[in-house]
């Protein structure tokens, strides 16, 4: 082989590991840029709270305070049961509105995307504050033995049953217990959740209704309004290393074994 030839390859090497260091560098920096940044474990990350009512129609399921209506956010009150985001009862934070036509399907035993459900939550701790997106609604029945069956007018008034996105539990012969959950993420504010860097969040409601199954049963099927008063809410977070996470640490650690490469042949 002429020095000629051994010469191109060493240039053609040079340039070869150059650009796979500025490809690995620019990986970097933009992550830095779109990465959001996730919630603090020392937090315990989860959080509740309540002091909002919600109403459920054939078009949403309304949070509100005072006044009803599809569209509009409610004010809630960090609960007592989570103090690490701020003190109970004074930190607030502010919440959306389930619209129905943004849930992409009904299929029993799936979680259901939802559109249009970044920001949905805010809580303005003061360790914060932090934004939350919902990006499923979870489609009972859940996995049970029995299997929890589908509520109908005439169901077991001591049992379990879904319609939809709920589960009805008949807590009492007066009152109906409605549970109702969502998956999604946490950052805090002013970040991108659209790469890396948030927790992982999910979503629990409950409220107790007045009545029994069969009857919210047919309030539904008659496009009733079913309004449920101190709705609470429950969030629990798991911060877990998303996929793309590992897969730049793993770029990282590439582009300084290159680097090592080089200045050993040097």
């Amino acid at each position: 082989m002429s020095e000629g030839t051994r010469k191109l390859i060493r240039q053609t090497r040079k340039h070869t590991s150059s650009r796979l260091i500025m490809t690995v560098a620019v990986m970097l920096a933009l992550t830095t840029i779109a990465g959001a940044t996730p919630i603090p474990g020392s937090l315990g990350l989860n959080w509740s709270a309540s002091n909002m009512s919600a109403a459920v129609s054939p078009t949403c399921i309304d949070f509100f305070n005072v006044v009803q209506g599809c569209g509009t956010a409610a004010t809630m009150t960090l609960g007592a049961s989570d103090a690490t985001f701020g003190t109970p009862g004074v930190v607030q934070g502010t919440t959306k509105d389930y619209l129905i036509s943004d849930q992409v399907s009904f299929t029993p035993g799936t979680f259901s995307a939802y559109n249009n459900g970044t920001a949905f939550m805010t809580l303005a701790s003061p360790s914060g504050p932090y934004t939350f997106d919902v990006l499923q609604i979870f489609v009972p029945p859940i996995s049970a033995t029995p299997p929890i069956p589908a509520c109908t007018t005439g169901s077991n008034p001591t049992g379990n049953c879904y319609i939809e996105d709920f589960t009805l539990t008949q807590t009492s012969p007066n009152t109906v217990l409605v549970g109702f959950t969502t998956t999604g993420r946490g950052y805090v504010t002013g970040t991108n959740p659209v790469t890396t860097g948030s927790t992982a969040y999910t979503f629990v409601y409950s409220t107790q209704v007045g009545g029994t199954i069969g009857q919210l049963v047919t309030a539904a099927n008659n496009n009733q309004i079913i309004v449920g008063q101190s709705v609470s809410l429950s969030a629990f977070g798991t911060n877990v290393p998303e996929p793309m996470t590992f897969l730049l640490m793993g770029l990282g650690l590439a582009g300084i074994g290159i680097l090592k490469l080089r200045k050993q042949k040097a």
